[in-house]
């Protein structure tokens, strides 16, 4: 379904725009490759590419309103929200109130079930060395780092690192009638033990904005 919704949207906002465009606005000559939501492009002319970078800006906030104008017309408070691939999709604005942006967060309905499949092998292997587990849940949140790790929903990963880390705690406790663990002490072993939230997938213009050293 992704590769094909990007071939849709991406059909409309950028393939029938830019062959008209670098026809009719640019002197040089213009490569562009696509496949589904990934692009690569070639200027013979640096200010043709720049010129190409802000106007694609304005093309993308353009088509980025059609929800909350759609909504307001409508006389609906905000575009409804909807999940796809583990995240729950919303219209969102930044800091700035103006510029458009799709919120994408860690889906409950996902979270809790990840959180339920890790407390059950949790509580079975419960017993097994601490370093065993520690390699485990290490590969969990690697991976639900890589799954989830998006511009605009690290507190919702943070929220799954504390959650893994209170059910491991739990399965310690259980150990033993003796064992007693508290999470002042148990955080900071923690913070050793799992990858730390962040920022995994920044935005675009973050990843690809490289200079060459000439």
């Amino acid at each position: 379904m992704s590769p094909l919704l990007a071939n849709i949207y991406l059909h409309y906002c950028m393939d029938l725009w830019i062959n008209p465009w670098r026809k009719r606005q640019t002197p040089g000559d213009v490569i562009v490759v696509r496949y589904a939501d990934d692009a690569v492009l070639g200027f013979q002319r640096k200010d043709d590419a720049e010129a190409f970078l802000s106007q694609l800006h304005q093309r993308l906030d353009r088509f980025g309103r059609f929800a909350r104008r759609d909504c307001a017309t409508a006389g609906l408070p905000k575009p409804e929200s909807f999940d796809f691939l583990g995240f729950t999709h919303s219209c969102a604005v930044l800091r700035d109130r103006r510029t458009f942006m799709l919120l994408r967060q860690t889906s409950v309905s996902r979270m809790r079930r990840t959180l339920h499949s890790v407390k059950d092998g949790l509580y079975r292997n419960r017993h097994r060395p601490v370093g065993e587990q520690k390699r485990g849940l290490a590969a969990v949140m690697r991976g639900h780092l890589n799954d989830f790790a998006v511009p605009g929903n690290v507190i919702r990963v943070s929220r799954f690192y504390t959650e893994l880390g209170k059910l491991w705690m739990k399965a310690l406790r259980r150990r033993s009638q003796r064992y007693r663990l508290v999470w002042a002490r148990f955080g900071q072993f923690l913070r050793d033990a799992l990858p730390q939230p962040r920022v995994v997938h920044p935005w675009p213009n973050k990843r690809f904005d490289g200079i060459h050293s000439r």
